[in-house]
């Protein structure tokens, strides 16, 4: 029965969780087994009898166990073989205790009881070999953040091609493709220059894309807003960081990416390379005069050609649709899910705090 590259990731977190060999969706201690990539779908069940099948985890002997009672589940199951007058308190020493005294059986019969699975020796080489599905399921959205997920890559690439290096793998394929993905990738490898100069790319990208929205749109001109529009690169605020003493090292990337840029005839060098130093620098309290010389340049070339009755319409539909989704969504999870959904969508709305 061989395994699969979704297996891996179920191998993955049992290493830091002791999986009921009863019902592999529980642990030991009621909680639920949460594979650490919620975005993939997992058969536990038949994940853990591949793994099982093929040796790479086993069920836990009796011992193993003894750590995992608390210390009054250890004093009773002591003084029930007829262990009288303990004096330790200690959880240590009570453990201990217990595994010189405790046969396999008195643990065994113990209604607390809950046999869990443990990784093996072959199991840690599996995890060896197929280091890189782990690592593309633990970054895959430091790699492409809130931008569609690439066909190309994913979990069932890595397993099939373990003893590539994805990093270069991953590098030559976007290389001409998606500048805020090489970007990304450099910053986790640590190459913080090549995450820079990608960086400025994706930030001239991200400068076009926002100024083809809004010209035409009177409305959307005035609600211009800069920190909204860059808020999704702290990676290349991150990787300048480590060069913001010598800025001018990065000037001449700057001019290449000017060269290039859609809107070079109604936006002066000056003010496109002070926008780019600002998100650089993370310089987001200065962006107040920028973006008033921004908007008035926006409103001077670009003429308003809005239909905002129309526009309405759209938005309040989007609105509705999206409301809609949500509402599907929430009432397929259970509470476990709910609240860890709770805590990411606590964390977003401090993020649009701190940016407006």
């Amino acid at each position: 029965m061989a395994i699969k590259a979704e297996d891996i990731l179920v191998l993955s977190s049992i290493q830091d969780k002791r999986v009921q060999v009863a019902n592999p969706y529980r642990l030991i201690t009621g909680s639920f087994f949460m594979v650490n990539d919620v975005s993939e779908h997992f058969d536990i069940d038949k994940s853990i009898d591949r793994l099982y099948s093929e040796g790479l985890i086993r069920k836990n002997f009796p011992k193993e166990y003894i750590p995992y009672f608390n210390v009054a589940e250890l004093k009773n199951l002591l003084t029930e073989i007829g262990c009288k007058k303990i004096k330790t308190k200690t959880k240590y020493s009570l453990v201990e205790l217990a595994k010189v005294h405790l046969s396999d059986e008195n643990i065994i019969n113990s209604p607390l009881y809950k046999p869990f699975y443990i990784i093996t020796d072959s199991g840690f080489e599996a995890l060896e070999k197929y280091h890189n599905v782990v690592w593309f399921s633990l970054y895959k959205y430091d790699i492409y953040g809130h931008s569609d997920h690439n066909n190309r890559f994913n979990i069932q690439y890595f397993f099939s091609h373990p003893e590539i290096d994805p990093y270069e793998e991953m590098v030559e394929y976007f290389q001409d493709k998606n500048d805020e993905v090489v970007g990304r990738l450099y910053y986790l490898k640590n190459d913080f220059r090549n995450s820079v100069l990608y960086g400025i790319k994706t930030i001239t990208s991200i400068f076009t894309e926002s100024i083809d929205n809004a010209a035409g749109s009177k409305y959307r001109i005035e609600s211009y807003n800069l920190q909204r529009i860059f808020w999704s690169v702290e990676w290349v605020k991150k990787s300048y960081s480590h060069f913001a003493e010598d800025s001018n090292q990065f000037i001449d990337e700057i001019q290449n990416c000017y060269d290039t840029f859609k809107y070079k005839n109604e936006i002066a060098f000056d003010l496109f390379s002070e926008i780019v130093f600002k998100v650089l620098l993370n310089e987001v309290e200065d962006f107040s005069s920028l973006q008033l010389s921004l908007i008035n340049i926006l409103e001077e070339n670009f003429p308003d050609e809005d239909d905002y009755g129309d526009f309405n319409e759209r938005y309040v539909a989007a609105q509705a649709d999206q409301a809609a989704l949500l509402g599907l969504l929430i009432s397929h999870l259970d509470l476990e899910m709910l609240t860890l959904m709770k805590e990411q969508i606590n964390i977003r709305i401090k993020e649009f705090e701190e940016l407006n």
